[in-house]
């Protein structure tokens, strides 16, 4: 559930997997109840809609004051 499209597709190594897991994580800790990203699905689902360039939908809409703390 945390792989970049580019290792998933490609096999492709190096900092933009980082970059995409890190932001998963985020994610993950701003939902109610830390929810997991694609909460639910099988993780074949969850890499074929990644590689079509789907990606996870807020829970929950967060708070204005949440987005300029990140942001």
């Amino acid at each position: 559930a945390y792989m970049s499209p580019e290792l998933l597709d490609r096999g492709e190594k190096g900092r933009a997997n980082d970059v995409y897991a890190f932001g998963v994580l985020a994610w993950e800790t701003m939902q109610p109840i830390c929810t997991p990203p694609w909460s639910g699905m099988s993780l074949n689902a969850i890499a074929h809609k990644v590689k079509n360039g789907a990606r996870p939908t807020p829970v929950v809409k967060q708070p204005a004051r949440v987005g300029m703390l990140i942001g």
